[in-house]
Formats: C-alpha cells, structure tokens, sequence
C-alpha cells in the first residue's frame, strides 16, 4: 500500500467528514487506504461513514475510536500505528485535496525525489452552502 489517508476527527460534523472522504474518492490514483480516528467525541459518526464508504466500494479503511480525548497529536499517533501505507497524507475533517490528480503528483514527487517527507502549497476556502 502506498498511502495511509489519516482523517483525524473530534466532535464533527458529519457533512465535513464527508466532504473530506469524497475528496480522497475522487482521487485517479488509488493506492490507498483511508483511517479514520475519532478522539473521543459524543458522536463519533461512524455507522454513517462505514455505510457511505461500502456504498462507494470501498475496502481498504479503518475505522479508530478513542475512549476518551487524548488531543490532536496522539489522535494522529494512533492513527499512524494502525497505517499500513509507505507514505502519509493526513487531513482535519473538512480538509480536502485541491482535484483529482493531488495524491498522483504527491506520488509522483516522491517517487522522483526520494525523500521521506515534504510540503506543498494549499488553498483556503470557506464553503456556505447557499
């Protein structure tokens, strides 16, 4: 596997959460596996997110559900120590990837540069649903 798409949660919404998943879905490049880890929240939404992803096929994710809220670092850390993938993407809930070729270019830059870490450029944006 070559990614692990770590989607950190606590107290979302779920239309955020969702956003983010259709973000990945979007994606021409596949090779990935998407972790979810909610830290602790009221509702962790994950009977919606486990239906939302089998209705679109897919497979290859996790779904982590933290006690109790341990704090935005070791929400990630928990979330790394059940990844799989060679590299990580993580995102915030109602994070997304800019289109459908983002997670291919990252592929390919890591690919080509061989590093074991890197940044990029990203876009802010406010989304009002009317």
């Amino acid at each position: 596997m070559k990614f692990s798409i770590i989607i950190v949660t606590y107290n979302q919404d779920f239309n955020r959460i969702k956003n983010t998943l259709k973000s990945v879905l979007c994606q021409k490049f596949t090779d990935y596996e998407i972790i979810v880890s909610d830290d602790g929240s009221d509702c962790n939404h994950f009977e919606d997110i486990k239906r939302y992803l089998d209705d679109n096929h897919v497979t290859a994710y996790k779904l982590i559900s933290n006690k109790e809220n341990q704090g935005t670092v070791r929400n990630i850390l928990t979330a790394l120590d059940a990844s799989e993938g060679e590299y990580i993407k993580d995102f915030g809930a109602g994070d997304m990837f800019y289109d459908a070729d983002s997670l291919g270019k990252l592929n390919d830059y890591f690919c080509k540069t061989n590093c074991d870490v890197c940044m990029g450029l990203f876009r802010a944006y406010y989304y009002d649903s009317s």
